[in-house]
C-alpha cells in the first residue's frame, strides 16, 4: 500500500512539473516571439484596423459641419446609403468593411415609431401642432452633446426652435447651447442624489426637483441666449414653467432683461401647476423669480417654439437607466400630457458594471423601467441606444470590454421584446475595439468612454440620418 501511496506522489509531481515547463514556454514563446504584436493596439487584425479607420474616416467627411463641398458630397452619400460604406473605402482593401447604422424593430415593424413618424408627417404637412423628444441617458449627453446635433438637424427639416427643458441648476449640466445663472438657495434633488424630504417621490420630468431652504423665501434663475447655439435654439416663441406649491401661495415673475413680462401667484394644491407665457419679442434673457414662505417643488422650464419639434437634453450622471420607477407615476404622467412627447429615447450603458457576464437582473429591472415609461408616456414611441464601445487598458494596448459586446446584445434583446426600436451605437460606431481609433482623431476623450463635441456631433447626425431615413419608408408604406 505504502508503494502505491509513493507512486501516486511521483506521478503527481511528474505532472505539476510538465505543466509549468509549458506554461513556461507558452510564455517565453507569447511574449518573446509574439511581443510586437501586442505593441499594436489590435495585432489579430490588420486589415480591419485600415478599413475602420477609413470609415471613421468617412464618418468625419460626412457628419461634421462644414462648408466644404466635399464633406457635404459625402454626407449626401451617407443619407442615401446610409447601410454602406463602399465608396468611402478605398478599392484597394482587401476587405469590405460595412456598417448597419439602421435600426431595428421588433418583426421589423417601421410602426413601432409610429407616433414619432406620424408626428413628423403632420409637420411636414404643416401642422400647427408642437412635439418634442424626451432624450433620456447618462453623461454621454451632458453640455447638450449628441442631442443639440439632433435636434438641429430635426428643426430643420419640419420647424420649431428653443433649446427645450431646462433646469432651475445646472451644476451637473453646463450646456454650450444656453447660458444659465442662478442664486445659491436652491437644492438639487435628484434620482441619484441626495432623496427629497419627507421620503417624496415627486420628481420632475427631468428626474430632479429643485427646492429652497426653510429659512429662504425667495429664489431666481436666468436664461441667456448663447451664440454657440444654432439659429434655430436660439430663438424662444414661449416659456414653460412646471412646478407645485402644496403649502403655501408663489409668485412667480418673468423678466425679460429689464422689463418684467408677466406675474402670477398661484395657490396651494396637490396638482401640477403649468404656466404657459409667450415672448413679444427675440429670446436674449430671461430670468425667473420665486416668492413663497416655504419653498414649491420646481421642475422644469421649457423654453419652446409655438410650433414644430424641440429635443430635451436630459442626462442623469452615473445612471444605468434603472431609477425611473424611483419617480411618482401620476405626477410624471400630468407632465407628460402637457408636454405631448412623441418619442423617449433611452440611451444608457456605460455606467452599468463591466466586471460582470450575466446581465439577468439588468435586463428584468430595465424592462421594469420601460415598462413603467410606458405607463408614463403611452402616446409616444420609444428607442433604446445600445452602448457605445468602451475600452480598458490590456497591457499595452486598449481593447473593448468583453461585457461591452454581451451587453449590447441584451439591449437589443430588451428593446425587441418591449415594442421599442433598438439603435446599436456599438456598431454604427465601427465595432469592436474602435474607441482608441476615435480617442486618436479627437473624437472621443482618453477615458475610452465618453465623445467630445466633435465626436458628439458625428453621433448625433448618423442617428438623426438612420431615424430619417426610416421615416421616409414609413411614408411610403402609409
Amino acid at each position: 500500500m505504502q508503494s502505491v501511496h509513493q507512486t501516486l506522489r511521483i506521478f503527481l509531481y511528474v505532472a505539476i512539473l510538465v505543466s509549468l515547463w509549458k506554461g513556461f514556454e507558452f510564455s517565453r514563446k507569447f511574449w518573446g516571439n509574439n511581443y510586437s504584436e501586442k505593441k499594436e493596439t489590435f495585432s489579430s487584425d490588420k486589415v480591419d484596423i485600415k478599413a475602420k479607420n477609413q470609415w471613421i474616416d468617412s464618418l468625419q467627411n460626412a457628419y461634421s459641419y462644414s462648408p466644404n463641398v466635399e464633406r457635404k458630397e459625402m454626407r449626401k452619400h451617407h443619407q442615401e446609403n446610409p447601410n454602406s460604406a463602399k465608396s468611402t473605402l478605398s478599392d484597394t482593401s482587401e476587405t469590405k468593411f460595412t456598417r448597419n447604422t439602421f435600426l431595428a424593430y421588433p418583426k421589423n415593424n417601421l410602426k413601432t415609431l409610429q407616433y414619432f413618424f406620424s408626428a413628423l408627417q403632420n409637420l411636414e404637412n404643416g401642422a400647427n401642432e408642437h412635439y418634442r423628444i424626451l432624450y433620456f441617458a447618462d453623461s454621454q449627453i451632458e453640455g447638450d452633446r449628441i442631442t443639440a446635433t439632433l435636434r438641429t438637424a430635426l428643426q430643420e427639416k419640419v420647424g420649431g426652435c428653443g433649446v427645450g427643458l431646462q433646469g432651475f441648476t445646472n451644476a451637473n449640466n453646463i450646456k454650450f447651447s444656453i447660458q444659465q445663472e442662478n442664486d445659491e438657495k436652491l437644492k438639487n434633488y435628484f434620482l441619484l442624489g441626495k432623496a427629497l424630504p419627507e421620503k417624496k417621490q415627486t420628481y420632475g420630468i427631468l428626474g430632479q426637483t429643485y427646492l429652497y431652504s426653510e429659512k429662504d423665501t425667495a429664489s431666481y434663475t436666468i436664461f441667456r441666449k448663447s451664440e454657440k447655439a444654432s439659429e434655430k435654439a436660439q430663438k424662444v416663441e414661449n416659456i414653460k414653467i412646471l412646478f407645485r406649491n402644496t403649502q403655501t401661495p408663489t409668485l412667480i415673475e418673468i423678466w425679460e432683461s429689464e422689463n418684467k413680462l408677466s406675474h402670477k401667484k398661484f395657490e396651494p394644491a396637490s396638482q401640477v401647476h403649468f404656466w404657459a407665457v409667450p415672448l413679444q419679442t427675440n429670446f436674449s434673457e430671461i430670468k425667473v423669480t420665486w416668492q413663497s414662505a416655504n419653498s414649491p417643488e420646481m421642475y422644469a422650464v421649457a423654453l419652446d417654439c409655438n410650433k414644430g419639434i424641440t429635443v430635451d437634453n436630459i442626462p442623469i450622471r452615473g445612471s444605468a437607466g434603472l431609477e425611473f420607477t424611483k419617480m411618482n407615476l401620476s405626477t410624471l404622467q400630468a407632465q407628460a400630457e402637457y408636454l405631448n412627447p412623441c418619442l423617449v429615447i433611452l440611451h444608457f450603458g456605460v455606467n452599468v458594471t463591466m466586471n460582470t457576464t450575466d446581465f439577468g437582473f439588468y435586463e428584468r429591472k430595465m424592462m421594469e423601467q420601460i415598462n413603467f415609461l410606458k405607463k408614463a408616456f403611452p402616446k409616444a414611441s420609444f428607442v433604446l441606444v445600445g452602448i457605445s464601445d468602451r475600452s480598458y487598458k490590456s497591457g499595452n494596448a486598449f481593447e473593448t470590454y468583453p461585457a461591452v459586446e454581451i451587453l449590447r446584445r441584451v439591449q437589443k434583446r430588451i428593446a425587441l421584446q418591449a415594442d421599442c426600436a433598438f439603435w446599436d451605437l456599438y456598431e454604427a460606431m465601427g465595432g469592436k475595439n474602435t474607441m482608441p481609433l476615435w480617442v486618436e482623431k479627437g473624437l472621443a476623450s482618453k477615458d475610452y468612454t465618453h465623445f467630445t463635441l466633435k465626436g458628439a456631433e458625428i453621433i448625433g447626425n448618423m442617428f438623426f440620418e438612420a431615424l430619417w431615413s426610416d421615416f421616409q419608408s414609413y411614408k411610403n408604406i402609409q
